[in-house]
């Protein structure tokens, strides 16, 4: 059977015999540790969610009274948001590199005993990809233009809501350029 990955985190169950059962039923010589069995079972934990509090500790000069001092609040990728980093990763994974729509998405997280409907987490997705993300696609795409081999591909797709007609063509391109373990993979779409 295959090997389970070295660098997965382990834990340790130790099964040990009673000190007080150390002892050879034969001639009652105390029995010595010589060699461990050692097996591997891969273990999976659950999914769960948990809410991040800030809490911003504030501190005034008891005399001017005018004086407040307190510690900048971290930046947020989606100000105004109650949505962190790591759910924004895990949705963003879950769509777009498992291919698990939104509706499903939201039966697990109200599973995880968290409302999010998927027209909340379609809204996050929009601003990530319009906004948030957009310095570090410029980022890739500079890095894509600078390789000495860019492959790309053409391909018209149908659109149901658009201003053209359902059976018109809208285009997607796919550009990729990089060493293996450095590949870039761009993807571009337009109407016309």
């Amino acid at each position: 059977k295959k090997k389970l990955n070295p660098e997965l985190p382990r834990v340790e169950r130790i099964l040990d015999v009673p000190e007080a059962e150390r002892v050879c039923p034969t001639d009652g010589t105390r029995l010595e540790h010589f060699a461990d069995d050692v097996s591997e079972q891969l273990a999976f934990r659950p999914a769960q969610a948990e809410v991040i509090r800030t809490i911003v500790k504030k501190y005034a000069c008891p005399c001017c009274k005018g004086y407040i001092k307190s510690q900048p609040v971290p930046p947020s990728i989606l100000p105004k948001s109650n949505a962190s980093a790591s759910v924004l990763a895990q949705i963003a994974t879950a769509k777009f590199v498992d291919g698990l729509p939104l509706y499903r998405q939201e039966k697990q997280w109200d599973r995880l005993g968290v409302s999010i409907s998927r027209g909340t987490m379609a809204g996050w997705m929009i601003t990530l990809g319009t906004e948030s993300v957009v310095p570090v696609i410029n980022l890739l795409n500079d890095q894509l233009l600078a390789e000495p081999v860019i492959h790309c591909d053409e391909t018209p797709l149908q659109v149901l809501k658009s201003d053209k007609a359902p059976s018109a063509p809208h285009w997607m391109w796919v550009r990729a350029a990089g060493s293996p373990g450095r590949r870039i993979v761009l993807f571009d779409y337009d109407a016309s």
